[in-house]
């Protein structure tokens, strides 16, 4: 992973290892964990199925909390990205 993360110039971000290390310090990460594990599973498939229901293609749905969505168009791209500002989802 390291020799990987070098060849593409990746590293995780500064302030979630933070935040990552406070949890872990303080004995919250574990619980943390056990709830994003329960709820992550109901609030994946309300996205997964709202997408699907507008068409659109999903790629990495079984892959934890990210989810890649071809679009056909940049505009298309830029339309999704100011729709999902507005409504305080974060994309990435």
């Amino acid at each position: 992973v390291l020799a990987y993360r070098a060849q593409i110039g990746s590293s995780p971000s500064p302030a979630g290892q933070l935040v990552l290390a406070e949890l872990a310090a303080y004995g919250d990460l574990a619980r943390h964990l056990r709830r994003l594990r329960r709820i992550m599973p109901t609030r994946r498939a309300f996205v997964v199925d709202q997408l699907r229901r507008r068409g659109l293609t999903i790629r990495g749905d079984d892959a934890g909390a990210h989810l890649v969505v071809p679009l056909p168009t940049v505009d298309a791209e830029h339309h999704a990205v100011a729709a999902a500002r507005r409504r305080r989802v974060a994309l990435d």
